[in-house]
């Protein structure tokens, strides 16, 4: 440790900070074995790949993808909603003694099935 008033040796202006040899004297030998081997500076391929592409966003990789969006994109929620506020008072006129949750299981039963669903459409 320095003490007050010391003075530090002025650093070395020949070599370039961040060298090979600075950096295996600081990082101790998992590094110098590394550095041995070859593996210190490694190509980045996942930078080369994306490059390749070119896809910045998700548009563009879903493009890129061929992946299209349906041409009518309905609310499936709202669609859901309409049904539920048809349905529901008719289930319950037909089964008196269910429990709120209870209809609105069987309600949604009925949504899986019924045709207005999007997801029962053929495309």
């Amino acid at each position: 440790s320095r003490t007050p008033g010391s003075v530090r040796a002025a650093p070395d202006e020949s070599r370039t900070p961040g060298s090979a040899r600075d950096v295996l004297a600081l990082k101790g030998p998992v590094l110098r074995r590394r550095a041995r081997a070859g593996e210190l500076m490694r190509e980045n391929r996942n930078r080369k790949n994306a490059e390749e592409v070119g896809a910045t966003g998700l548009d563009d990789a879903l493009s890129l993808l061929g992946v299209k969006e349906a041409p009518e994109s309905k609310n499936v929620k709202v669609l859901f909603n309409a049904f539920s506020e048809k349905h529901t008072p008719i289930v319950r006129s037909e089964n008196p003694g269910l429990k709120l949750s209870q209809v609105k299981d069987r309600v949604f039963q009925l949504w899986q099935k019924s045709p207005e669903n999007p997801k029962n459409q053929a495309p």
